[in-house]
């Protein structure tokens, strides 16, 4: 029963960290892909931050429009601009309070595209297809990946102790070294694969970081794919959606005043022609009077 069970395991030196290192194993190869695929994805999601066409027109278009209403003050004539700035534009309003700058930004976009209509061009309002794997990789931490990985560092190094203690001091019946051996030196070459990956995958990240004039020291992986960019779009998407239903309510209105033009002056020529017979009746009325009288 439960209490045989026991006393066997008691038997057994350093049980503790020996089902510690037999746990590591059956999770290991679950854990080492799903780092793997992490930085599969900061890369990916790095490259297509990197080749957005839409997203770097934006953003000249951003500058250019900062400059005009800069002009003349110490602040115009910029080359370039913190890509923090981009998520204030939600936040600057007209004089009437009617539409914010990210409103007149999508709108100027919309007339390019419309220039471009019929070329191969991606539309910048379609900048958020450019980028599918934001929404997912915002939830990827390079500093938590590192301490995850540092962990199973950690492991490795704890098995290949029991390991050796094991072999030092056998007893019998114990499989443990004949059966971790050979996984250590498995995980320990997919672990240096994995660290080569990490290595390469930060030189990326960092590199674009510095390419946006951003300091990799201050801009966490998180920040940049979340508040940055996926902020930045999804505001975007948000005064894009606002101008269209501003459009289509306009629409609406012009429609809707047309047809009571319409309605006014169908009205208005019914009268008229009400007013015409009335007036026919009136010049008969005497003639039959007198043709009765």
């Amino acid at each position: 029963g439960v209490e045989r069970f026991f006393l066997q395991i008691s038997d057994i030196p350093r049980y503790t960290d020996r089902l510690q290192c037999f746990i590591f194993k059956l999770k290991f190869d679950t854990q080492q892909e799903e780092l793997s695929a992490s930085l599969k994805l900061v890369q990916s999601s790095t490259r297509q931050v990197r080749d957005s066409k839409p997203l770097r027109q934006i953003m000249e278009t951003v500058l250019k429009v900062g400059n005009y209403l800069n002009g003349g003050t110490s602040r115009g004539g910029s080359y370039g601009y913190r890509l923090d700035s981009l998520t204030k534009l939600a936040n600057i309003k007209s004089i009437d309070n009617k539409q914010t700058l990210m409103n007149y930004v999508v709108a100027l976009c919309e007339a390019v595209d419309k220039s471009k209509a019929g070329t191969d061009a991606i539309p910048m309002l379609d900048v958020t297809s450019t980028m599918p794997d934001l929404d997912e990789v915002c939830r990827v931490s390079l500093s938590t990946w590192n301490n995850d990985y540092k962990g199973m560092k950690k492991m490795l190094t704890l098995i290949e102790t029991q390991a050796a203690a094991a072999r030092k001091t056998p007893f019998e019946g114990d499989a443990f070294p004949d059966v971790m051996e050979p996984f250590l030196e498995h995980a320990s070459g997919a672990i240096n694969e994995l660290g080569k990956q990490y290595d390469s995958t930060v030189k990326f990240f960092e590199d674009t970081l510095v390419l946006f004039a951003e300091d990799p020291k201050k801009v966490a992986c998180e920040d940049f794919f979340g508040e940055l960019v996926l902020g930045f779009t999804r505001a975007f998407d948000k005064a894009r959606n606002q101008n269209e239903k501003k459009r289509l309510m306009a629409e609406k209105a012009s429609k809707q005043k047309a047809a009571e033009a319409q309605a006014k002056d169908r009205n208005e020529k019914k009268q008229s022609t009400m007013k015409k017979g009335l007036s026919a009746v009136d010049k008969i009325t005497p003639m039959v009077d007198c043709f009765f009288s």
